[in-house]
């Protein structure tokens, strides 16, 4: 959603960054074998929506729904819909100024960037999700099996929390296994993966 000037620089440093992330973390995530896992790693690619008269400035709510058009528009029945199309990446404004930061501490240090660690906004399709109505919910957060410090910490959740790149296919697979966004949320900060987050 973000089309300044400096996101033209940005835009493909942040892919390159989520293609490599994703083509490490398949190794440690996923189960199977060194060759299903060659072929998950070759085959994997993103499908970017990108037009500045479609996309610009729209904020979360807005690309929940451009989400979900191009869902009823894949004509998938609901019951075979796979994980991967319960939430959507989003890059705006601040997960752009978020690497360039990261980028800029990099460039002084001489050394790795750390880009892995960079975030992008994950946004949830189904939110509010209607089927959860009969759960406990604390600020709309659904707390079923949540400690009393979870409840506590995770602040308010609108459908939609940032995740490090690293860290993108463990929640993705935590998607597939039925676990909820909200789980990986504080609000904030960044999931950076294995049950932490950013300070």
């Amino acid at each position: 959603t973000s089309y300044a000037p400096e996101a033209k620089r940005l835009l493909p440093v942040l892919l390159r960054s989520l293609n490599d992330s994703v083509s490490r973390s398949l190794h440690r995530v996923m189960a199977g074998s060194d060759e299903e896992i060659r072929i998950l790693t070759q085959t994997f690619a993103s499908k970017i929506f990108s037009s500045r008269d479609m996309y610009a400035d729209l904020d979360e709510d807005a690309v929940r729904q451009v989400f979900h058009d191009f869902k009823v528009s894949l004509a998938i029945p609901e019951t075979e819909l796979p994980s991967r199309l319960r939430v959507c990446l989003m890059i705006d404004d601040a997960v752009l100024s978020h690497l360039k930061g990261v980028l800029d501490m990099g460039s002084l240090r001489k050394g790795d960037a750390g880009v892995g660690r960079c975030w992008v906004k994950v946004v949830e399709e189904n939110f509010p999700d209607s089927r959860l109505d009969d759960r406990p919910l604390v600020d709309g957060i659904d707390t079923s099996g949540m400690s009393r410090y979870m409840k506590n910490t995770r602040g308010s959740y609108h459908g939609w929390t940032m995740v490090a790149l690293d860290a993108l296919v463990e929640v993705f697979d935590g998607l597939r296994q039925l676990r909820g966004l909200v789980e990986y949320h504080q609000e904030g900060k960044a999931y950076l993966g294995e049950g932490k987050w950013s300070a």
